[in-house]
C-alpha cells in the first residue's frame, strides 16, 4: 500500500466524463463565488469557499453547487483516494458488490487498505448514501483526529451505534461538530454542504495538530499571542495571518508568564505585533494553512 500523505489535501474529480454528477474536481479558485445556489448569507458558504480557493470543491457544469444534495459512499471513497493520494491502481477488489470494471472499484479498495472506509461484510455499497455517524468515524480514520479536553455534549449520542459514538464525540470536542441544540442526528445521510463544513473543519483540525499549535490568545488590540507545544528554531512574519485580515507587523519569542496563552501543553509562546483589531471572529493561517484556532 502507498504511504498516506497527509499533508496534501488536494481534492479532485479522477475524470472528466463524470464531472457532472461528482462531488469534487479541481476548478478556478474563483468558482465558489460564482455558484448560484449558494450565496454568501448561506450557512455553509465560509467553507465551500475555502475549498473552492484552494482549488479542492468545484460545482456543476451549469455553475450550481448542489449543497443539500446527499453523498454516497463511492464519491466519498473517490473523494479520499484522491486527498491522501492512495494507490487506486493496484490490488484487486475485494468487496463482492463491485468488480474490475466497476467505476469506485479501485477507490473502495484504497480507502480499504488505508484504514479510511471498511464494507458491510463483503459488500462496499458503493452507491449508500452515507450517514453523518458513518461520516464521522470516516474523519476520525482519515485526520487521525484524536479526543480532546472535556466531554463532547452530544446530546443524542445514544442514538448512534455504539461503533461510531467515541468518533463522534471527537468531532465534538475538536470543535468539527458544532450545534446549538447539541444534536448531532446520527442516522441522517450528509449533504455536500455538509461535508464541505467538516471536511474543512477536519484539515483545519489535522493542519493545527501538525503545527503544534495550542492556543491563539489576543494580549491587546495589537498584539496577538501563539502557543505552540514544541520548541521552535526560527519565526517569520511571513509565517502567519489572518482572515479577516490583520496586518502583521512583527513576530517574537515571549515568556509564557508573560503571555496571554494559558494551555497547559505549550511550550513556546511567540507574540505577534499587529494593526489594530477588534477580538473576535479572527482566524489563523500558520505556513498558509488555516488553522482551528484564532481570536
Amino acid at each position: 500500500m502507498k504511504p498516506v500523505n497527509r499533508a496534501g489535501l488536494l481534492l479532485s474529480t479522477a475524470t472528466a466524463a463524470v464531472i457532472g454528477s461528482s462531488l469534487y474536481s479541481a476548478g478556478d479558485a474563483a468558482a465558489a463565488e460564482a455558484f448560484s445556489d449558494v450565496r454568501n448569507s448561506y450557512w455553509a458558504s465560509e467553507s465551500i469557499q475555502h475549498l473552492a480557493e484552494e482549488n479542492i470543491v468545484n460545482g456543476y457544469s451549469d455553475g450550481t453547487y448542489h449543497p443539500g444534495e446527499e453523498i454516497n459512499r463511492g464519491q466519498v471513497a473517490e473523494l479520499l483516494t484522491t486527498a491522501f493520494s492512495l494507490d487506486a491502481g493496484g490490488s484487486a477488489p475485494s468487496f463482492s458488490d463491485l468488480d474490475s470494471g466497476s467505476y469506485y472499484a479501485p477507490f473502495a479498495q484504497a480507502v480499504n487498505e488505508a484504514g479510511f472506509m471498511t464494507g458491510n461484510g463483503s459488500q462496499f455499497e458503493a452507491g449508500q448514501d452515507l450517514t453523518r455517524q458513518q461520516m464521522a468515524t470516516v474523519l476520525v480514520r482519515a485526520f487521525s483526529l484524536e479526543a480532546g479536553g472535556g466531554g463532547g455534549d452530544v446530546r443524542d449520542l445514544n442514538e448512534a451505534s455504539p461503533t461510531h459514538r467515541p468518533n463522534i464525540n471527537i468531532l465534538a470536542q475538536t470543535g468539527i461538530t458544532q450545534t446549538s441544540s447539541g444534536m448531532f442526528r446520527p442516522d441522517e445521510t450528509v449533504t455536500r454542504a455538509q461535508f464541505a463544513v467538516f471536511l474543512d473543519r477536519a484539515r483545519a483540525q489535522a493542519h493545527t495538530k501538525d503545527a503544534g499549535i495550542t492556543e491563539v490568545a489576543a494580549s491587546s488590540q495589537n498584539t496577538v499571542d501563539v502557543g505552540f507545544n514544541r520548541s521552535l528554531s526560527s519565526i517569520s512574519v511571513e509565517d502567519f495571518s489572518f482572515e479577516p485580515s490583520v496586518g502583521v507587523l512583527s513576530v517574537n519569542f515571549v515568556d509564557e508568564e508573560q503571555s496571554s496563552v494559558d494551555s497547559s501543553e505549550t511550550e513556546t509562546v511567540v507574540r505577534l505585533t499587529t494593526g489594530t483589531h477588534e477580538t473576535g471572529g479572527h482566524t489563523l493561517y500558520y505556513k498558509d494553512e488555516r488553522m482551528a484556532n484564532g481570536f
